[in-house]
């Protein structure tokens, strides 16, 4: 990373400068804001319904593509444990989504 002098920092402690001092321009950064520009957008129509339910092969094809040791999601299950499904269990889990 490159300090304000112009050199390369090279160690960890010029590397921690380099960033707190951009992190701190970020989240202190004063920016204007049009408030009145959000009365100009207009409402859209809502779109509820998606199609056809999810099939059995898409659900299998979503479940491999799973990150590991990921936090679980809105149901509280870890993506590792819906790796672990097979069969009827496949079934099961998907009848719950």
């Amino acid at each position: 990373m490159k300090m304000k002098n112009g050199e390369l920092a090279s160690n960890d402690k010029q590397n921690m400068e380099v960033v707190e001092e951009h992190l701190s321009k970020v989240y202190n950064a004063k920016r204007e804001r049009f408030t009145n520009t959000t009365k100009m957008i207009k409402q859209m129509e809502e779109f509820s319904k998606l199609g056809l339910p999810i099939t059995m092969k898409e659900f299998v094809k979503a479940i491999a593509k799973l990150k590991n040791g990921k936090a679980p999601g809105t149901t509280g299950v870890p993506p590792d444990a819906f790796k672990c499904l097979d069969g009827d269990n496949h079934k099961k889990s998907s009848i719950t989504w």
